[in-house]
């Protein structure tokens, strides 16, 4: 009886680390994406000197003018 509640304990615990490691896969993958976008906005900001658009620097034109 003591066997069995171990190795159910067991399996419930091996279970809960393959859950813990997808998720910490997961959230690694997800670091690297927002990391290479912050990049990317440093690199324009600092570097290239430029800015996010903003409606008043906007310009519309209208087809076949």
């Amino acid at each position: 009886q003591k066997t069995r509640k171990l190795f159910v304990s067991l399996e419930r615990a091996q279970a809960q680390e393959r859950k813990l490691n997808q998720e910490w896969l997961r959230l690694e993958f997800e670091q690297r994406n927002l990391s290479k976008s912050a990049r990317i906005r440093d690199v324009a900001r600092n570097q290239l000197r430029m800015s996010p658009i903003t409606p008043d620097r906007t310009l519309y034109f209208k087809e076949g003018l």
